[in-house]
């Protein structure tokens, strides 16, 4: 269960998600100067390419746009923020993974997509320094199992207490 935000956060995220309906340019700008750090590193995370990362953000931002078309309350939006970012991540890299087995099958084949890619995805819903290198923290917990990869996301890019991880 994802738990409640602080209230400035959930307004915050209201005001943009309504600025995003009525000025989408410029409220999807906005969305992602406050959000890009989480949406990049969750994308990283599952993608590990540059490219797939691209395209996870952008995906994600039109899934946002839509969103915001009819909105419904979110209590926690940075963990739904990247619990979605997961899940389109997971998607993509699913797709992608058929794509290239069709083609690699020459079209004629009954596809199986890798298990370990669905059975990981999630059910939606004080600075440290000055900021974290985006790229260096993706290397530092690529090895790490994803419960500890979402761990250290929590707590070094949204800034969670261990408290309010372990109320997660």
């Amino acid at each position: 269960m994802l738990k409640t935000a602080r209230p400035d956060k959930k307004k915050e995220f209201k005001k943009l998600i309504k600025k995003i309906r009525h000025d989408p340019e410029n409220g999807l700008r906005l969305f992602y100067e406050k959000y890009a750090r989480i949406i990049t590193i969750a994308a990283q995370i599952i993608c590990k390419s540059e490219h797939r990362t691209s395209e996870v953000v952008s995906e994600v931002l039109v899934k946002i746009w839509k969103f915001a078309q009819k909105p419904s309350e979110i209590d926690a939006p940075e963990s739904w923020i990247y619990v979605v970012t997961v899940n389109t991540a997971k998607d993509i890299m699913r797709r992608h993974f058929a794509d290239y087995a069709h083609s690699a099958m020459g079209g004629d084949c009954a596809l199986s997509l890798d298990s370990n890619i669905d059975e990981n995805i999630i059910s939606e819903g004080d600075e440290i320094q000055a900021v974290i290198d985006e790229h260096s923290f993706y290397w530092t917990i690529k090895d790490l199992s994803e419960t500890e990869q979402t761990v250290m996301v929590y707590k070094f890019v949204l800034l969670y207490t261990f408290q309010e991880i372990a109320d997660e």
